[in-house]
């Protein structure tokens, strides 16, 4: 809500230890991470929790903040690899070196024509970095398709388990 920034950020803190980024940014806590997605809006993410942590969030953030249920609407890819940044740069009119988006940096933007929401996690442990790209579902085939056909020279390995 308008002028409760500080509030909303002490809640979020308190509730799952997870500090409200600023502009460009991802935070995460206890089962928690937020992206920011624009001048006052975040996308919550969990792993788990759908429509019920939705309604759970709401509540949390009663009085503080607007909740919407989107867990149905985004389709999120993880993408690594040592070749990675060599992929997105082939899509994505962003610098992803490391100094320039580092971990913890999010962009909404564009990749293969596709609208994305793009933020980067830390490295693996074999120092290959770790991005997460948010599109809507009805996006997702067409971004799937855009990524097999860049990453094909590189041997693009699809893991299931992730």
């Amino acid at each position: 809500r308008k002028g409760r920034r500080a509030d909303l950020a002490s809640r979020l803190s308190d509730a799952f230890g997870c500090a409200l980024p600023e502009a460009g940014r991802r935070t995460e806590g206890n089962d928690l991470a937020l992206v920011s997605t624009g001048p006052g809006a975040w996308l919550a993410c969990r792993e788990h929790g759908g429509y019920a942590f939705s309604e759970s969030l709401a509540e949390t953030l009663s009085g503080l903040a607007s909740v919407t249920d989107q867990s149905d609407a985004f389709a999120v890819l993880r993408l690594s690899g040592p070749r990675v940044k060599a992929v997105l740069a082939k899509g994505v009119f962003l610098d992803l070196a490391d100094e320039a988006f580092p971990h913890g940096h999010a962009a909404a933007t564009q990749c293969g024509h596709v609208g994305v929401t793009l933020w980067r996690l830390a490295s693996e442990e074999a120092g290959d970095p770790v991005y997460e790209v948010a599109m809507f579902r009805s996006y997702a085939e067409s971004f799937w398709h855009w990524l097999s056909l860049n990453a094909a020279e590189y041997g693009l390995v699809v893991d299931p388990a992730r």
